[in-house]
């Protein structure tokens, strides 16, 4: 449909019978703009993620091996066959649908830089974690264990997720690829403390019970 609307823009006429044929697409009601930007920016944001470690960054050079984004979905870098379709394969096994919802006040970001106590951060704050999978040994827990808080991930030495991953009571430790020399970060605080978690399952009881009924 965005090509269909692309074609029918450079033949756009102000007469009436080309309005005409022009492919409903691109007739300008509200309803069909809203649908068409919504199509646009679909399009764009699945073009934005396409792409691959192994065939663009295969030392880390860009993005970290042990980067907290990388580890989550390493896409074409896990073995047997690292920038294969089989290695995709493998890598989409474990995926799962994820979303972050902020709760609690906003801070000022120039008070976190402060050495004095924010006046605000007594106060109850934090992140949802919602995650949504099929199979929570494959996906969920396979992620974290495997992927996040793995030390070795991805042939490295001593580095668990930098974000959200679990450091020693010294720190831990974060790995730069870079040339000549890598650059490695020590006694990383933990920035991520879980308060709470609960497990549902989708659809809910109500749900299954009007599905067995019906």
């Amino acid at each position: 449909a965005i090509w269909t609307f692309a074609y029918a823009s450079r033949t756009l006429s102000p007469t009436r019978a080309t309005r005409m044929r022009m492919p409903k697409i691109a007739m300008p009601r509200p309803g069909r703009r809203f649908i068409f930007l919504y199509q646009l920016t679909l399009l764009f944001g699945l073009l934005a993620l396409a792409f691959a470690y192994y065939q663009t960054d295969p030392y880390g050079f860009n993005c970290p091996i042990g980067a907290h984004v990388r580890r989550a979905n390493p896409r074409d870098s896990l073995d047997p066959q690292p920038g294969s379709e089989q290695s995709i394969a493998v890598g989409k096994r474990h995926r799962i649908l994820r979303r972050g919802r902020e709760y609690g006040p906003p801070v000022d970001p120039a008070e976190l830089l402060t050495v004095k106590k924010s006046s605000v951060e007594d106060q109850d704050r934090g992140l949802h974690f919602l995650c949504l999978n099929a199979n929570i040994s494959r996906q969920f827990e396979f992620v974290q264990h495997t992927w996040v808080n793995n030390p070795h991930f991805d042939e490295l030495y001593d580095d668990a997720d930098p974000i959200i991953g679990t450091h020693y009571p010294g720190g831990g430790t974060f790995t730069m690829q870079a040339k000549p020399v890598r650059k490695r970060l020590n006694s990383l605080p933990r920035f991520v403390s879980v308060v709470g978690g609960a497990f549902f399952f989708l659809p809910g009881i109500r749900a299954i019970r009007y599905l067995a009924n019906h």
